[in-house]
């Protein structure tokens, strides 16, 4: 066997390593530890979505991104047929895309096959929608032409062996791996369970750990007359037997039975902080998922200082990014099969109706500022999800040479135009906006 110059002063390197630094390094966390991901197989991540912690993540992210608040369609016919036949599929595709890292919505139209590629602007009335997780769909090859816009993505979906056109099918796939692992994922995405993986099985350490250390936080002893003598003559192995006989009849229900010269000592000791050792894989877990620890364990804000908002503010921007990033190209891409319109994500999230309250009156306030400045204070009303199509104009539109007519504003006794005016103005004549 022939040795290069380069293993030559590679193992001359590691001499010197182990020689001079051997105990500078014995500490060093780049030594010590390497950074391991393990790609987790379709039994462990149907095993984790059956558990308590890992179904509530998945339904406590899914519920919030497609919250009725969080999408704005571009029709009110387009936001009534998605509420009516599409939010329960998608709302069960996205707890399945978190969970297996894919789901797929099947667009089966009756009396076609599933390897024709789906028509153009399709009747919605004669289609199938159908939801499947990512453990029933594979991929096994994608188009590698880099002028083609579905670069790496598969042109054909096998559900349940089934081939079908990728044309039929609305590929909601998680986070992205790398190029060179999309084949080992199908061409899909990575679980949420298996970013969380450690966390998940720390958690399960210290769930087992704390009863044990709860009961050996008291231990008993007993004291035995001559015990030292007798393990040195060999002769303990009575008395050890007898003492198991005891502690095998002692339990909470029932008195226990001793010798009347034995004694019986019991020593407690003192575990401190033992609730934050319980929270550390929590906190480690809401880290990683983005949900706030209040919200992921079911309990209110600690500190006198506390309000909340804090926790607020990161579950939307955690929610705002599933959306934008994860859901919405699923809905967009549904949308443009079916000749509908497009579908923007909204700001406001969720909350108590008394939050949403609270977020429209900024948001006019807002506005309000915006028209003393001058500036586009509608165009801020509609961004921000406040402005209505006047239902007047929906029906009868006006032609291309017809002038809008302005509307005189409301004014005070003193002549100044009042917030409610502009308001009103802004949004067609209807003050519930």
């Amino acid at each position: 066997m022939k040795y290069s110059l380069k293993d030559g002063v590679s193992k001359l390197q590691d001499g010197l390593k182990s020689m001079v630094s051997s105990l500078a390094n014995t500490r060093s966390a780049v030594n010590q530890n390497r950074m391991t991901s393990t790609q987790l197989s379709w039994h462990d991540m149907n095993e984790i979505y059956k558990t308590g912690i890992g179904n509530k993540i998945v339904r406590l992210k899914a519920g919030d991104a497609l919250d009725p608040g969080g999408l704005s369609f571009e029709s009110t016919e387009d936001q009534e047929w998605f509420e009516k036949r599409m939010a329960r599929l998608f709302r069960k595709a996205v707890k399945w895309q978190l969970a297996f890292g894919r789901s797929v919505i099947l667009l089966q139209d009756r009396g076609n096959s599933l390897k024709t590629p789906l028509p153009a602007n399709p009747d919605s009335s004669r289609l199938i929608f159908r939801p499947f997780a990512g453990d029933m769909v594979m991929a096994f090859s994608a188009d590698t032409n880099l002028e083609s816009p579905r670069y790496m993505k598969p042109d054909w979906y096998y559900i349940r062996g089934v081939p079908v056109h990728h044309t039929r099918i609305i590929d909601l796939a998680y986070i992205e791996p790398t190029e060179w692992e999309l084949p080992y994922y199908h061409y899909g995405g990575i679980s949420e369970f298996e970013l969380i993986y450690q966390q998940l099985v720390n958690d399960g350490v210290i769930e087992r750990a704390v009863p044990t250390l709860l009961e050996k936080s008291s231990n008993v002893f007993y004291k035995v007359k001559d015990f030292k003598n007798l393990i040195q003559q060999g002769e303990e192995s009575n008395v050890i037997k007898y003492f198991q006989l005891i502690e095998d009849q002692r339990s909470i229900y029932g008195a226990g039975i001793i010798d009347s010269e034995d004694e019986i000592e019991t020593f407690e000791q003192a575990l401190s902080n033992l609730d934050k050792t319980d929270q550390a894989s929590l906190r480690r877990i809401s880290m990683v998922t983005g949900i706030s620890l209040p919200r992921l364990i079911g309990e209110n804000v600690r500190g006198l200082n506390s309000s909340g908002e804090n926790e607020r503010e990161s579950d939307k921007a955690t929610i705002d990014a599933l959306r934008n990033d994860y859901v919405l190209p699923g809905i967009q891409d549904l949308m443009d099969k079916l000749g509908r319109g497009q579908v923007w994500s909204s700001d406001s999230w969720g909350g108590s109706p008394g939050e949403v309250a609270d977020y429209e009156s900024k948001v006019l306030n807002n506005a309000a500022m915006l028209y003393d400045l001058g500036a586009d204070y509608e165009g801020y009303l509609e961004e921000k999800g406040m402005l209505q199509k006047s239902s007047w104009e929906q029906m009868f539109p006006r032609g291309e040479g017809e002038a809008e007519e302005p509307m005189e504003p409301e004014e005070e006794p003193g002549g100044e135009e009042t917030l409610a005016g502009l308001i009103q103005e802004a949004t067609g004549g209807s003050e519930e906006s």
